[in-house]
């Protein structure tokens, strides 16, 4: 693989970059099907597709009791992955682009000095978050700055390092995930294709795998513009509001009127 610098750091040698990546939502009636295709595929037009080892995630996200992170478009997530566990905080898009989502992250492992940043960055926000004596476990630390649990889910990613052939430089990396969010009582199950920037790829490449997928798929992928954080938020009023059962199939999979449905609000 090509080596590349590492990401730009706050003062606090915390990583912070810019997350740049399209996504694409699964809206068929057999969707794991549609994720099974593309991830046996070893080209998409004048890409090149390298699969990486699978990872399961499990993502928690945290907010104030006042909701205080969500009404400054910030997200807190904190994710268990293959055995290591990270932080990151993320912001609200940088840029307007129907087709390319675009924020600013910090992300490390988890430590005394990754909530420190983190801390810090909300604390320019006039969030203050003082830091509990213990950080051993996570989950007990986050809890005790008062911070809730607002979304759990589960996601089994197959990733696939992009590129326009072998010997040339890393564009992206495309996700096909395969995503469970945990809802009070009910699983609901949800496919999309994430195509995030490599460094040193610009908009534009991600755009043309963005639509190189779509050209291959064009009856069941479409552009999505939406977090899983907010569709996790969607299906929960969904459900406060007994709406939700209806857009589910037997298995408890989205179906494709549900996205329909989900785009107009």
């Amino acid at each position: 693989m090509t080596e590349h610098p590492p990401p730009p750091t706050d003062p606090s040698g915390t990583p912070a970059s810019q997350e740049v990546e399209a996504a694409l939502v699964v809206a068929a009636q057999a969707p794991y099907a549609v994720l099974d295709q593309i991830a046996a595929r070893s080209s998409l037009g004048s890409f090149s597709l390298c699969p990486r080892p699978d990872r399961q995630i499990h993502d928690t996200y945290y907010d104030t009791p006042d909701s205080a992170l969500g009404a400054r478009c910030f997200s807190l997530r904190l994710r268990r992955m293959n055995g290591a566990v990270r932080l990151t905080l993320k912001g609200a898009a940088l840029a307007a682009d129907a087709e390319l989502k675009t924020r600013r992250e910090m992300e490390a492992e988890w430590s005394a000095a990754t909530l420190r940043a983190v801390s810090a960055e909300l604390a320019r926000h006039a969030i203050y978050l003082p830091l509990p004596p213990s950080l051993d476990d996570p989950s007990q630390s986050l809890a005790a700055l008062g911070l809730r649990v607002i979304q759990e889910r589960h996601t089994h990613r197959r990733p696939r390092e992009v590129s326009r052939g072998a010997g040339a430089p890393l564009l992206a990396e495309m996700a096909l995930d395969a995503v469970t969010f945990h809802l009070p009582g009910r699983e609901v199950r949800h496919c999309e294709i994430e195509v995030e920037a490599a460094h040193g790829a610009t908009p534009a490449d991600i755009k043309e795998i963005s639509r190189a997928l779509q050209e291959a798929y064009p009856d069941c992928l479409q552009p999505w513009p939406f977090a899983k954080l907010t569709l996790g938020f969607a299906l929960l009023r969904l459900q406060q509001d007994g709406c939700l059962d209806r857009l589910l199939t037997p298995q408890g999979t989205l179906r494709p009127v549900a996205y329909r449905l989900l785009r107009l609000g």
